[in-house]
């Protein structure tokens, strides 16, 4: 997502892997445009 910060895709990179055992990449998050597009990614 445009707005966020550094700091704020770091942020999700680790909740993925805590919270659902997902690895995600800053990759995965620059294709991201909506919050329905994070949830695919936890699929």
């Amino acid at each position: 997502m445009p707005e966020w910060d550094s700091l704020a895709a770091l942020g999700v990179i680790v909740m993925f892997d805590m919270e659902y055992g997902k690895t995600i990449t800053g990759e995965d998050l620059q294709k991201v445009a909506s919050i329905s597009d994070l949830y695919q990614l936890i699929k």
